[in-house]
């Protein structure tokens, strides 16, 4: 879904190719994973990353009314991206920090 919402926002909305950060980085996490063994533990349950998967959907679907403009659709879609980075991040840092148990 947030493929679609990153193409729909830089075909319709002219926004930089950066917005596909937003889904490229679970892909490179998942592509990560065949390669790293620790990134194929389970993580925990988290609200944390629902709020932000939810809220960063939220973000792209809102920045598609017209009367929105540029400027705060680019804030929205960079605050968005470092958001989650920060999730991807963190998430990654935590499996590391549990690659020594089984």
């Amino acid at each position: 879904m947030m493929l679609t919402l990153a193409t729909s926002l830089y075909l319709n909305i002219n926004i930089s190719p950066i917005i596909f950060l937003i889904p490229f980085c679970r892909y490179v996490f998942i592509f990560s994973s065949y390669f790293i063994e620790w990134l194929n533990r389970d993580l925990p349950f988290s609200w944390r990353r629902k709020y932000i998967c939810g809220g960063v959907i939220f973000v792209m679907i809102l920045s598609h009314l017209n009367f929105l403009s540029f400027f705060f659709v680019s804030i929205m879609s960079i605050i968005s991206i470092l958001i989650i980075i920060i999730s991807f991040v963190y998430d990654v840092i935590l499996l590391y920090g549990r690659k020594d148990y089984a």
